[in-house]
Parts: structure tokens; C-alpha cells; sequence
């Protein structure tokens, strides 16, 4: 329970560190430092999301063994933008490293993949990504925690700002967690509030060309989309085709 304790101060002040918050209360007790393990996609089709997660937590650790006393490790990871490499990546993490708390993966599908194995070992996990079901997943105790808005709160806006001038609405996912969440979230929100979603299309992972789909949308009289979309290089491909 010791131990558990100084992970939770150590972490509540990385948190705090990268969300530019400030703490004046100080953490000692146990000297073997708390490894806090980062795992996102280093590689693959969305490393902006690992950056995103590794940098602000690496500078925010820089000052906390002086300011606090609590010496934090981090240990990465990259899951390769991949639920099987995510697998890899937190098994590692878990076993080899033998970290205290993960952080990540910032993608749904790939976070979804690994929550229940980490519920499983009772050790945090502080996800940025926006699946509701990372969260609410019936775990007790649930040792997972948010750390961003979730697909329920992004949707509840975005549903009355899309329908707000009375356009027929259209809904572009990624094939993934993320995507698939998102979609289904906007249509539920949508039929809550008595709209409607008039098309909902997929795009897998590094397609290069969604004609297809975009001519799909235009037949159901859809002017309004909404993309869910996880990487850069597949909403190009969207625009790309959305401009011809």
C-alpha cells in the first residue's frame, strides 16, 4: 500500500506538471523511483499522438525529483499504431520493465485492446484516448482513469453544432476503435436530440482513395460530414476525394 501510495502522489504530479498545473506538497518514504511506462505509436500511421504523449510527460518529470522527492522513470514504448503491436508494447512494459502505470495508448482501438490485461495486473493506467468503454468497462476495482474529454462528451457538442442549420448530416470514420466509437456515439446523440444520420462510411487505415465513399454520401444528400477519423494521411485522402 506504501508503494502504491507514493505511484499515485508521483503520477497526480506529472499530471498536474503537464497540464501546467502546481502542487507545494512533497512525497517521500520510498527511494526506488516509480517507472511510469509511455506506450503509443512511434512509428506507423499516427506518431503525432506519441509525441503528444511522451513530451510533455518527459519534461514534467525533469523537475519533480527536486521540487518533490519522488524520482520518476519513464519507460517507452512503441505500439507501431497497431492493437497487436499495443499488445506487444504493454506486455513489455508490464513484464520486462515492470512499470508502476501506464500511460496510453492514446489511440481507442489500441487502448481498448490492452485495458482489460492491465485491470488484470492492478496497476493504473491513464488514458488520453476517447473510446467511453475504456473506461466504462465494469472493471471493480477499475484502475483505469481518463485524461481527455470522451467520444460522449465530443459528441454531445459536435451533434448540436452539426444539425444546428438543418443540413442532412453524413458521418466518415476510420475502421479502428477510435472511428467506430465516434460514429456510433454521433448516431446515438443524434437520435436522442430527433435527428437523424443520414450515411455513415468507413475508411480503412492508408486507403489512398475514397471515391467510393465520398459518391455513397452525395447520393444520400448529405452536405454536412463529420469525420472520425484517427490519422492525418487518411482525412487527406477524405479531403482529397470530398474536393473532386
Amino acid at each position: 500500500m506504501k508503494r502504491l501510495a507514493v505511484v499515485a502522489i508521483a503520477t497526480s504530479l506529472v499530471l498536474a506538471a503537464c497540464g501546467g498545473g502546481s502542487d507545494d506538497s512533497t512525497a517521500s518514504g520510498d527511494d526506488t523511483p516509480v517507472r511510469i511506462g509511455l506506450v503509443g505509436p512511434e512509428t506507423g500511421a499516427a506518431p503525432q499522438f506519441y509525441t503528444d504523449l511522451v513530451r510533455p510527460t518527459e519534461l514534467a518529470v525533469k523537475d519533480l525529483a527536486k521540487k518533490y522527492g519522488v524520482e520518476v522513470e519513464i519507460v517507452t514504448a512503441d505500439d507501431q499504431g497497431t492493437p497487436d503491436g499495443a499488445s506487444l508494447a504493454v506486455q513489455r512494459l508490464l513484464n520486462n520493465d515492470d512499470v508502476d502505470v501506464i500511460f496510453g495508448p492514446p489511440q481507442s482501438g489500441n487502448a481498448l485492446q490492452v485495458s482489460e490485461v492491465i485491470q488484470r495486473t492492478g496497476r493504473p493506467v491513464f488514458s488520453p484516448a476517447l473510446a467511453d468503454e475504456i473506461i466504462e468497462n465494469g472493471a471493480d476495482p477499475n484502475w483505469a482513469f481518463r485524461t481527455n474529454y470522451s467520444n460522449t462528451d465530443l459528441s454531445t457538442v459536435v451533434t448540436e453544432l452539426l444539425f444546428a442549420k438543418g443540413g442532412t448530416v453524413g458521418v466518415i470514420h476510420s475502421a479502428d476503435g477510435y472511428g467506430q466509437s465516434g460514429a456510433e456515439t454521433i448516431e446515438a446523440q443524434a437520435k436522442e436530440a430527433g435527428y437523424e444520420v443520414a450515411a455513415i462510411e468507413s475508411i480503412q487505415p492508408g486507403a489512398t482513395d475514397f471515391g467510393a465513399g465520398i459518391a455513397r454520401l452525395k447520393a444520400a444528400g448529405v452536405d454536412t460530414v463529420f469525420l472520425a477519423i484517427t490519422s492525418g494521411s487518411d482525412t487527406a485522402t477524405v479531403t482529397r476525394a470530398m474536393a473532386q
